[in-house]
Order: C-alpha cells, then sequence, then structure tokens
C-alpha cells in the first residue's frame, strides 16, 4: 500500500524588483553623494557640490530602486555652450545593472546640444570615448607639503570680496570655457572658502581660491599671468588657510604650471584625462591656468 503523496505547496510569486527611476535631485541628495565620494577615497570640499546646484539646480540626476538612491551623475549647463560632467557614481552592489549608463544618458539629455567636457581617470577613458568623448589632454593631480619659497609679485593680493564681482567673473571666463557668474560669486563665498585676487594697475592679474577637504586642502581654480604671481598668490593662499598639505588638478597644456608645482615640493599623484564631445569651445588662456577649479565638476 502506497502512502498517498501530499500536493506540493504553490509556489509563491517573487516580488517584481523595483523599476529604476531617474530624477533630477536637489540639495537634499548631496549627503549621500558625498558619502559615496568617501567612500571611493575622493575628496571633495564640503560644499562643491551644493555650489554647482546653485549654478544649475537641473544638474544632478540621480537613479532611484523605490527610495533608494543606486545611482547619480552631475552635468552641470555653464551656458548656452558648455557644459560640464562630473561626480559619476554606482555604489559597488549596484554595478553591473545598466543603472549608471541610464543615469548618465539622462543627465547628458540635460546638456543638450552644449559641447560636454570632463575629466576621466585613465581607466574610464576607452568608456568615455565610446559614448562620444574625445580626449584632449592630461590634468595632473598635484599634492603635499608646500616647500618654503620668497615669493614676490609687483601686485597686491586682495581678498576676492574687495573686486568688481563682474570682472571677477570675466577674468575667470578668459581661462574656463564658459562664463559662470552663478559659480563664481559661490564659489568665492562658501564657508571656509578663502579667495584671492592679485590687482596691479586696477588690472586683475591673479585669482586663486583654497577649501578644506577630508584629505587636504584643495586650490583651484588658480590662475595667473605668470610663474611668479601665481606662486605669491598660492603661498598667500596656503598661509590664510593655514594648509598643511595642498592638493591642486593641474593641466598639462600649461608646462610652467607642472614646473611651479614641482619646484614647490608638490608631487603628482595621478592623472586625468580632459575630455570634450565634439563641437566648438571657446579658446582659453591655456598658458594662465595654473590649476581647475574641481577635477570633478570643472
Amino acid at each position: 500500500m502506497t502512502t498517498p503523496t501530499q500536493p506540493l505547496p504553490k509556489r509563491q510569486p517573487r516580488p517584481a524588483a523595483p523599476e529604476l527611476r531617474i530624477e533630477a535631485a536637489d540639495a537634499t541628495a548631496l549627503p549621500v553623494i558625498y558619502g559615496w565620494a568617501a567612500e571611493n577615497s575622493w575628496s571633495p570640499g564640503e560644499h562643491d557640490f551644493r555650489c554647482y546646484l546653485e549654478a544649475d539646480p537641473q544638474s544632478l540626476y540621480v537613479g532611484y530602486l523605490g527610495d533608494e538612491p543606486v545611482s547619480a551623475v552631475f552635468v552641470a549647463n555653464h551656458d548656452a555652450g558648455f557644459a560640464h560632467l562630473g561626480a559619476y557614481m554606482v555604489p559597488p552592489q549596484h554595478r553591473g545593472n545598466g543603472y549608471g549608463r541610464a543615469t548618465f544618458d539622462a543627465a547628458m539629455r540635460h546638456a543638450e546640444t552644449r559641447v560636454v567636457g570632463l575629466h576621466a581617470v585613465t581607466e574610464q577613458v576607452k568608456n568615455y570615448t565610446k559614448s562620444g568623448f574625445a580626449a584632449d589632454y592630461s590634468t595632473w593631480r598635484f599634492s603635499g607639503v608646500l616647500a618654503p619659497a620668497r615669493t614676490r609679485t609687483s601686485g597686491e593680493i586682495v581678498d576676492a570680496g574687495q573686486v568688481d564681482l563682474a570682472s571677477l567673473v570675466d577674468y575667470d571666463a578668459r581661462h574656463f570655457r564658459a562664463a559662470r557668474p552663478v559659480f563664481v560669486s559661490s564659489w568665492i563665498s562658501m564657508p571656509g572658502h578663502v579667495a584671492r585676487v592679485v590687482v596691479d594697475g586696477g588690472e586683475i592679474v591673479g585669482f586663486g581660491v583654497i577649501r578644506p577637504t577630508i584629505d587636504h586642502c584643495r586650490i583651484g581654480p588658480l590662475y595667473a599671468r605668470d610663474a611668479a604671481t601665481v606662486a605669491a598668490l598660492l603661498c598667500d593662499l596656503a598661509e590664510a588657510a593655514e594648509a598643511a598639505t595642498i592638493a591642486l588638478d593641474v593641466p598639462e597644456t600649461n608646462p610652467a604650471a607642472c614646473d611651479l608645482a614641482a619646484a614647490l615640493g608638490l608631487s603628482a599623484d595621478f592623472e586625468m584625462v580632459t575630455m570634450f564631445t565634439p563641437g566648438p569651445l571657446k579658446p582659453i588662456n591655456r598658458s594662465g591656468v595654473y590649476a581647475v577649479a574641481s577635477a570633478e565638476l570643472g
């Protein structure tokens, strides 16, 4: 006599995985973004991303699974012709699912027909090339303790708040691919940021900002008419911020900038590749750029 078999329990349907939802996020998303940056050993300034949201309130795109953020990227539109991409992040546990790419695509659509620039770590250059970016030149992260130096400049170093903002925005635009008045105003006035301008004969001949990060103080932008002016400005910024260790992101398009960084005791830590999508780029004074404002965000 056989024992009747018990009916197998009905298999319960597996809950459907939540679909990725991509939104233009506001400042309430920034604590998560800063947390991811720290986990990736990035070292942005405390207010870096906030400055970009002030410059372009639609610049931050975040992907969500339900209420959980799983991807993020900034694309800040600086003017009608130029945008900058950065802080492209997906936590390790969510990689390989296409979330980052979908968020990247949504952010790139925000740029519309603008040329988009970015600073890529070398291992990601091939991926960005597949997305339509082309390598232009390298940008190097220099860091260390400033060597003692005697610096002199014929100009006067003053606080950025003492100069006409419109003139400072114009000076920044000579060294960047777009005029960015909201960003400049925000960048020089954030808590912890120290901004200095070199003035000679009523003309701006140098501009720099230093800000604290978890690992060091980062200087950028850093512009000047010559190496002597920038050396004086750099040392003034480091002293004003009481910075033990500094870092700056130096484009190789200004060989004098790399030489100066080495002469002041800073070491090249790693290389980034500056890339752009096709289209016309506004000419800039490359010989005056000693450091960009932010490797992550332009």
